[in-house]
């Protein structure tokens, strides 16, 4: 996905239902589903915009002179269909290409990376010798900062968990039910679900050398496979390519686990056009070239095509995650702009409210003779 423009945009109109200032600054308009920031007040000096792309972060940052206050935000949907887009409302914020200061990825999964590449014997090793060398330098004191994270620690704990701190880890959770619905070229969802194929890409690598990242070809395959995502999200429409998340699967063994990317495409023909693509071929190359001499890394995908009416998902009280995480580019009908829509909805009446409904199998009422839906 390229650095693109609809990252920022100001609303004409107040929304329709403005928010009272007793209301926390990120407070959701339950009407659209967009984030309003309506004072110049409520505004941050640094507004962070996520949305995620096979879980890297696009970080934007505004100009101080454009905006007030500081706070940061993110585009989590609690209400109805969503865009992808951060909506601030207020005549007097200047959001624009002139004020952007920053606009870079950022990596979420970085520390978990090197946390896994070492036992947590060996970390725990690590930590008994770092608090050897500050003993034998500072004596007893050597025993007061381990003492004062735990008891941090366990102080931020009690407060997130009586609710008098802010809890970190319901950041971007959506508190509904939610499936993920995919919108046509104009933006409208339509009113028959799962009404696209889906196209489904596992592909997973793993390092089986005492080294670790240190093993030979772990660099160069990690570059290749860096170029080729970012490939991916920049020519996002020539590849028909939706979005991706990535996961390490812990559970294996103690370290270098393996790393599984989950890609989405609207087709066949466009994860083929990028397999066939220069840079996947040049990669392809490298890695026929190679293979036998590194044979501690394995490599694998799997390939699924789920037609429409084949696939369905729900996510409750869920962060945006899997298929919600992908974007399909449409155009504004009222403004002609282009904008990147998520497949977010509310799946807690209608049609979406039961997995035959979301396949359009059913009325989406199969599930009423066992009482209400609590959602």
């Amino acid at each position: 996905m390229p650095a693109p423009e609809f990252l920022y945009k100001i609303l004409d109109s107040p929304p329709p239902s403005p928010m009272p200032e007793t209301l926390p600054p990120t407070q959701l308009d339950a009407n659209d589903g967009f984030i309003h920031l309506s004072t110049a007040e409520q505004t941050p000096i640094t507004a962070k915009l996520f949305f995620s792309s096979h879980n890297i972060l696009w970080v934007l940052k505004l100009r101080r002179q454009a905006l007030d206050g500081e706070i940061r935000y993110s585009t989590d949907p609690n209400a109805g269909i969503v865009d992808g887009c951060a909506h601030v409302h207020d005549s007097h914020v200047g959001l624009g290409k002139d004020n952007v200061h920053e606009l870079r990825l950022e990596n979420e999964e970085q520390e978990q990376f090197f946390r896994d590449q070492l036992s947590i014997t060996t970390w725990l090793s690590l930590g008994a010798v770092a608090q050897g060398l500050l003993i034998f330098a500072l004596g007893r004191l050597a025993f007061l900062p381990g003492v004062a994270v735990i008891l941090y620690r366990v102080a931020i704990a009690y407060l997130q968990a009586t609710g008098w701190m802010h809890n970190p880890y319901m950041d971007g959770i959506i508190k509904q039910k939610t499936s993920a619905q995919f919108p046509d070229p104009s933006g409208s969802y339509g009113s028959t679900p799962a009404n696209n194929d889906v196209v489904v890409l596992l592909i997973g690598f793993r390092n089986n050398h005492p080294l670790g990242i240190l093993a030979p070809g772990v660099k160069e395959i990690g570059e290749g496979f860096s170029a080729m995502t970012k490939d991916l999200d920049a020519q996002a429409e020539k590849f028909d390519f939706l979005g991706m998340t990535s996961w390490l699967n812990a559970n294996t063994r103690e370290t270098q686990n393996e790393t599984l990317v989950v890609g989405y495409f609207k087709t066949v023909e466009g994860l083929h056009a990028f397999a066939h693509d220069d840079l996947h071929r040049k990669w392809w190359a490298w890695w026929n070239s190679n293979y036998k001499k590194w044979s501690h890394m394995s490599i694998y995908h799997e390939v699924y095509h789920a037609p429409k009416g084949h696939w369905e998902s729900i996510y409750v009280n869920s962060h945006v995650s899997g298929i919600q995480s992908t974007t399909t580019k449409v155009v504004d009908r009222a403004t002609g702009k282009e904008m990147w829509a998520s497949p977010i909805v509310d799946a807690s009446r209608g049609l979406l409210k039961t997995s035959a409904g979301r396949m359009s199998r059913s009325d989406g009422k199969e599930n009423d003779k066992y009482g209400a839906d609590p959602y």
